[in-house]
């Protein structure tokens, strides 16, 4: 073995960057160490780590003792391990007692020092930590900050090993441990306390005194206790944790103004306690000690030994609840500390983005959050409670978005509390009645039990409502929270459709993109805020709906008069165009008005409207007819103002429920609209998801934002417009024959009609449904059974790479658009040719329940459409109690399935199977070897692949992703590839899509039908073999997976004869076969005929 002087010498090389023989000798020489005979390997290693030793030795040394006592612990006898031991030990010692006229030792000297004795400890066990905690806990007491700091680094190491998971200590290992940390707690916060106590003090008194290396080497030691607290604030057991007065020092260096690097450490113990909610175990404290107490005073002898258990029983139950007692006030303080912590923040002027001060904010946020969403309601001093909401409150406003996002997650549940729920909305239901930590304070209090579900009763606007619970906001808190809320969606106005929002008065989307790299990733964080707000209003709306109708109409009168002529959005300054061809002021009046519709929509979704209780509508009724009336009068020509503007008007749809005559005004003005747009464009094809950062820029996707309210208003007060139906058909026909519909207007009219149609019953929408389709019929399917030789021929590869030779747009010809649109008729009618219900779901009259759907429709989606919904049902297999709950992505048997005079979709079945099988033969023929050649040799080898967009949306923001968007290093896809691209996938989805709709819509025609299964199953895995991964899992969700669900039990031989028969095998050869080129050429490059694993 080398000599201490050879290691040295070749240390002291490998520390210059250009000695690459120097660093590969150390790294030899590490090896070396560690594989050979421990003991010498320690006898080397204590003299590298001595004091005067050079840092790398040192550094070095350390890291070879560590993997010693970590991997080669076993091959020492026990006299060698306590020899071992008490070497560390020393060492430990040593760095904490450096005489004050040398220079103290290097943190990560200091840290090595620390971990080397928490291993060491680990090895032993429990034993060694009880030896040695005594020391310990005097170290941390000391006044010396070295020996302070090096004890509490002991102390937050080895609890580490009881708060993360690691694979070398679990079982009896990690009991044996977690048994001597807890016998040891009360020493260790008792010490954690004292150290934090004594440096703190230390350390200001050391800087006012401008004794900057004294302060720092106290601050240093009030650091390494807050990070231990915080390692023990994960696992310790809540009640001697409260009762050691850590978390009020915590407090106290929050609410005191210290200095950052505290108050974030602090802010980050208090975060930890925050998340740990063990309500049961408090609230079965606090019944069994008041149980306790009353057994007590019973007069029951003592002598008797059955009264002596009982006494013991007592006793424990006292304990017990005196420890849930010490919870409630350690969590009534920290909200006394994080109240005054909010308060400091928000009189401060905001931090910059990415300082130190702005990630507190951001922390500190979070953790009031959680203590408002998991404890609040344990607060019985209704000031106490008041001031700390309030200033949860005051974070929510906080102009920075990343301080938002951690406050907004709090109020849902807060607002569930107080009995704000939606109708058609899951609630999930309680454990127990008076479960959990509110229940338990409910029950001390004389509460009654904790609310599983149900209404509250709102009072006057400025009151403070109460939840069942008991549990109750201040007065006036809902509508500040919807003036809160209705500010923040005003100042995103725009960001989520991409508009430019400079000029737009109280925007701030600009200001805000100075806090993300792209303004793309702005926006997606965006929209995962919206949605937490828009929730937010609904919930507030529940509670207070005065409040909401009233800031709905402030925020509408506002943003209309914006428009005004004169004012700051006035049209006529639109004439002026920016470099890139649009008129900012376009954009700015779009933005304003996004930020209120976001306001708007999801208020009137909560809203206490319907036509069987006009009564409960009465007190909101003057602010919806007013606002209903401004929205009315205003007159806009830009596709930007008119799409927005359209999304405004079909918010109010559900005004017609308890005011007809609003919803006749509502359907007159939105098709006044339609016909004012001009129709250059409408044989494009629709608008695509793609151009979602354009989108409402133009009159084709302004007619389709108009047609969609058209569909949103009479899906939203279906019978209503019933008696207006023939008049309404009429109006759409003459659109339509005058070619001033595209497709996809045609399509989203024809759902309105379908609609209106329900409430008459099923022979009405059969007439409906025939009327629309009649016509796609007779093109595609001209007799039964025989499908139009021009679908095929519109489907091949050949005809598609054409493109728009024959006439056409956007890359396709008008016949390839013709039938995209068709085929997507048929689907949305299908969609809705149930009405306003899904025909599965009975109310009784045919027994079991069925569709596997549940509720009404809402604006331009059937509730019916998909099977990946939570529902119940009444009957059944399951008898009077009913089918059970289906776990969401799961779906039900329609059994029985209803009557076929109850389903129009019925009427259908045949042709649209027909067209169905059709697309998939000739869409799968696509991806076979000769459909690949051929679409090479026609230049469409790219419609072939995922676009830029799909291959982006499988990755995190981040250079993979920008690459991926920005085409993957290669050239862009012609106009005609990328159409074709979209054709075919479009037209593979609504074949699917038509299948799993009949088995929803038509399932007493569809499941006995041996012929439809057979063709189903042969047409959905034509060419299955050559399907890359990514298409046989569309095929699986989207068809097998929901038809197979649904599937009555009768018919179910029938149906998994045709549709997994042959699947399963091939899906476990295909599984095969992509391991085995895994394993011959490595994770992700497996790849092949059926699509690589990372298809």
């Amino acid at each position: 073995m080398a000599s201490v002087q050879q290691y040295l010498s070749v240390l002291a090389g490998a520390q210059s960057g250009a000695n690459a023989d120097a660093q590969r000798a150390a790294a030899q020489m590490q090896i070396e160490l560690k594989n050979g005979d421990p003991r010498n390997a320690i006898n080397l290693c204590m003299q590298l780590i001595a004091r005067g030793q050079p840092l790398e030795a040192r550094h070095f040394g350390y890291g070879v003792l560590q993997h010693v006592v970590t991997r080669r612990w076993s091959q020492f006898t026990q006299p060698e391990r306590q020899e071992l031991a008490k070497l560390v030990y020393d060492k430990l010692s040593e760095c904490g007692t450096v005489p004050t006229s040398e220079t103290p030792e290097p943190f990560m000297i200091k840290s090595k020092a620390a971990t080397l004795m928490a291993e060491v400890v680990r090895q032993e066990g429990a034993a060694m930590w009880s030896s040695i905690m005594p020391e310990m806990a005097a170290g941390a007491c000391s006044d010396s900050p070295v020996r302070a700091e090096l004890s509490a680094l002991v102390m937050r190491y080895v609890a580490e090993d009881v708060a993360v998971y690691n694979s070398d200590i679990i079982g009896g290992r990690m009991k044996e441990l977690l048994y001597g940390l807890t016998s040891t707690l009360p020493q260790a916060l008792q010490a954690m306390y004292r150290l934090l106590e004594v440096h703190f003090s230390a350390a200001m008194n050391a800087a006012a005194g401008g004794n900057t290396p004294v302060a720092k080497a106290h601050a240093a030691a009030v650091s390494a206790a807050l990070s231990a607290a915080a390692v023990y604030g994960e696992w310790a057991p809540l009640a001697p944790l409260m009762r050691s007065g850590v978390l009020d020092a915590c407090c106290q260096l929050l609410s005191s103004g210290a200095d950052i690097s505290f108050r974030a450490q602090a802010c980050e113990v208090l975060r930890h306690v925050a998340h740990r909610r063990r309500g049961d175990t408090v609230n079965s404290a606090i019944a069994s000690g008041a149980a306790g107490v009353a057994g007590g005073k019973n007069g029951t002898s003592r002598s008797d030994p059955a009264a002596l258990a009982a006494a013991d029983a007592d006793d424990a139950a006292r304990e017990a609840a005196a420890d849930a007692a010490a919870v409630v006030v350690g969590l009534e303080g920290m909200c006394r500390g994080l109240g005054i912590a909010a308060q400091r923040v928000l009189a401060a002027a905001p931090a910059e983005v990415g300082s130190e001060e702005a990630e507190y904010a951001r922390r500190l946020t979070e953790t009031v959050a959680t203590v408002a969403a998991n404890h609040v309601q344990v607060i019985s001093d209704e000031g106490l409670r008041a001031a700390f909401l309030e200033a949860l409150l005051g974070l929510t406003k906080h102009p920075r978005l990343d301080v938002l996002a951690a406050a907004i997650p709090a109020w849902p549940g807060l607002l569930r509390a107080m009995g704000a729920e939606l109708p058609g909305t899951f609630v999930r239901p309680d454990k127990a009645i008076g479960s959990g930590v509110w229940g338990a304070q409910a029950q001390q209090r004389g509460g009654s039990a904790v609310r599983t579900a149900g209404g509250v009763e709102n009072g006057a606007s400025g009151g403070a409502a109460i939840g069942s619970n008991g549990f109750s906001l201040p007065g006036g808190a809902v509508a500040a929270l919807l003036e809160c809320a209705r500010t923040w969606l005003q100042r995103g106005g725009g960001l989520a459709s991409g508009l430019s929002t400079a000029g737009a008065p109280e925007c701030k989307g600009d200001e805000w993109e100075d806090e993300y790299e792209t303004r793309d990733e702005l926006r997606e964080a965006w929209i995962g805020l919206r949605a937490r707000l828009m929730e937010v209003t609904k919930l507030c709306t529940a509670l207070e709906p005065a409040a909401a109708a009233a800031a709905m109409a402030g925020s509408v009168t506002a943003v209309l008069g914006w428009v005004q002529p004169g004012g700051p959005l006035d049209p006529a300054k639109a004439a002026a165009m920016g470099p890139d061809g649009r008129s900012a002021v376009d954009d700015a009046i779009g933005s304003a008005l996004e930020g209120c519709v976001s306001f708007v929509e999801p208020a009137m979704a909560a809203m206490p409207l319907s036509s069987a209780t006009p009564a409960a509508a009465a007190p909101v009724a003057p602010a919806l007819e007013g606002m209903l009336t401004r929205m009315l009068s205003v007159e806009f020509s830009s596709p930007v103002a008119v799409s927005q503007m359209s999304r405004l008007l079909e918010s109010m749809g559900r005004t017609a429920l308890v005011r007809p005559d609003a919803g006749t005004a509502l359907l007159h003005r939105l098709f006044a609209i339609l016909s004012g747009l001009p129709t250059d464009d409408v044989k494009s094809p629709p608008a695509r998801a793609k151009a979602a950062m354009t989108a409402g820029r133009t009159s084709q996707a302004a007619r389709q934002r108009v047609c969609a309210a058209i569909l949103g208003v009479c899906a939203a007060a279906p019978k209503v417009f019933n008696a207006h139906l023939e008049a309404f058909a009429n109006q759409v026909d003459s659109l339509r024959s005058g070619g001033r519909l595209s497709g996809a207007e045609r399509g989203a009219l024809a759902e309105a009609l379908l609609a209106v149609a329900g409430p008459s019953g099923p022979a009405r929408v059969r007439d409906v449904l025939r009327w629309l389709l009649e016509s796609v019929q007779r093109r595609w399917v001209p007799a039964p059974g025989v499908v139009s030789p021009d679908l095929v021929h519109l489907a091949s590869l050949r005809e598609l790479a054409k493109g728009e030779g024959a006439g056409g747009t956007q890359g396709l010809s008008d016949a390839h658009w013709e039938l995209f649109h068709d085929v997507q008729l048929a689907e949305r009618c299908l969609r809705r040719s149930a009405g306003d219900h899904d025909p599965g779901q009975q109310d009784g009259a045919h027994g079991n329940g069925g569709g596997g759907t549940s509720g009404g429709t809402s604006a331009g989606t059937n509730g019916s459409d998909s099977p990946d919904k939570m529902s119940q049902g009444s009957g059944g297999a399951y008898g009077g109690g009913g089918w059970p709950n289906i776990p969401a992505g799961m779906v039900r048997p329609v059994d029985p399935p209803p009557p076929v005079e109850e389903c129009p979709a019925a009427d259908h079945l045949e042709w649209v199977l027909s067209i169905s099988n059709a697309l998939c033969r000739a869409i799968h023929d696509a991806w076979t070897p000769n459909g690949v050649a051929e679409a090479a040799a026609l230049g469409l080898d790219r419609a072939l692949c995922m676009s830029p967009e799909e291959q982006a949306a499988h990755l995190v923001h981040g250079p993979a992703r920008t690459f991926a968007l920005e085409g993957g290093g290669m050239p862009p896809a012609s106009d005609t590839a990328d159409a074709a691209r979209n054709f075919l996938r479009g037209m593979r989805d609504s074949a699917y899509a038509l299948v799993q709709l009949l088995s929803v819509h038509a399932p007493g025609a569809f499941y006995p039908n041996r012929a439809a299964a057979a063709a189903v199953g042969a047409a959905s895995f034509h060419e299955l073999g050559h399907m890359h991964d990514r298409h046989a899992r569309v095929l699986l969700h989207t068809l097998v997976r929901p038809v197979l669900g649904r599937c009555p039990a009768a018919h179910r031989p029938i149906w998994h004869a045709a549709l997994t028969a042959g699947l399963l095998p091939h899906m476990h050869e295909r599984l095969a076969g992509s391991w085995a080129r895994v394993k011959a050429s490595g994770v992700g490059k497996a790849g092949g005929g059926g699509g690589g694993m990372m298809d």
